[in-house]
């Protein structure tokens, strides 16, 4: 009798000892998954912030380009949206500028100087009344270009724009490796 009861006693040691193993490894398992799904909530969550404040810090550049472009003046914007592009320009005979009258007199100096090192090329400058005071457009038998201020922050805006989406893109694919999903 004393062997059964030894028996009996433990073996009900080792199933309590084994239903409290399991219970602690499945509590741990629980643990740790709670674990990843916070961790990766809060990474969707730093992701959602970082992408909602690099677009408030474009913005917020852009307009103080707009700003700084403003105290510079008309002439002084297009005259450097206009130097920049006519080093661009090598093989033409005649040049159309087109501005608006508050940046006329800056671009016909500045032209009347760039025609010296350049008396191959006939230039004319024109007043356009409905170009705004920091538009540009340049003519070419080879085409015609807009430098205008705004027209140069569109530019930017798209270029940015694809930045942001390739790296939530990439942070994505993090995100799945980290979770074990794969792509």
């Amino acid at each position: 009798m004393i062997p059964r009861l030894v028996h009996k006693v433990t073996r009900e040691y080792w199933l309590q000892r084994r239903a409290y193993m399991d219970g602690h490894a499945a509590g741990f398992a629980r643990a740790q998954a709670e674990t990843v799904r916070q961790a990766l909530e809060a990474q969707t969550k730093a992701r959602e912030f970082v992408d909602a404040a690099e677009h408030q810090i474009v913005m917020m550049a852009l307009a103080c380009v707009e700003r700084v472009a403003a105290s510079l003046g008309p002439g002084n914007v297009v005259l450097a949206l206009l130097t920049e592009a006519l080093q661009e320009i090598k093989a033409t005979r005649k040049l159309t500028v087109r501005v608006s009258q508050s940046a006329a007199k800056a671009t016909r100096e500045m032209l009347a100087r760039w025609q010296q090192d350049h008396p191959h090329v006939e230039v004319m400058v024109l007043v356009e009344r409905q170009l705004q005071p920091f538009d540009c457009e340049i003519e070419s038998e080879l085409g015609r270009i807009e430098l205008g201020l705004r027209k140069q922050l569109e530019v930017l805006r798209e270029q940015l724009s694809p930045v942001a989406v390739v790296q939530v893109q990439m942070s994505d694919a993090g995100a799945d490796q980290m979770s074990g999903r794969a792509l």
